[in-house]
Formats: C-alpha cells, structure tokens, sequence
C-alpha cells in the first residue's frame, strides 16, 4: 500500500514538472507575439476609424431623413 502511494507521488511529480514546462512555453510564445498582436489591434481601430468618419454635412443629412420617417 505504501508503495502504491510513492508512485502515485513520482507521478503527480512528474505531471505538474510537465504541466509547469507547458505553461512556460505558452508564456513564453505570448510574450514573442504580444507586441505584434498589439500592432494589429491598433492598426485594425485606426482603419477602422478611417472607414466611419463622417462630414458633419452627411450626418445632418442622415438625421434629417430618419426625422421625416
């Protein structure tokens, strides 16, 4: 019975050296790309932005026809 309770240790040992590692690397890969991954964020609101800009003259005009309706 002890026995049984050594090797269950060994193995939990061995799982939460191996789940640490993975949790490592993946931080490790985030840290890599997060500037990237800012750069498209921002890249992607400014384009957007530049897509919904509108000339106070249009929108009055938007107004003006969902008034009528």
């Amino acid at each position: 019975m002890a026995r049984a309770g050594i090797h269950l240790t060994w193995i939990l040992a061995f799982a939460s050296k191996k789940i640490r590692t993975v949790c490592h690397n993946i931080d490790k890969v985030l840290r890599n790309i997060y500037s990237d991954l800012i750069e498209e964020r921002d890249s992607f609101v400014i384009a957007a932005e530049k897509c919904l800009k509108v000339s106070k003259k249009d929108l009055q005009a938007v107004i003006a026809n969902f008034k009528r309706v």
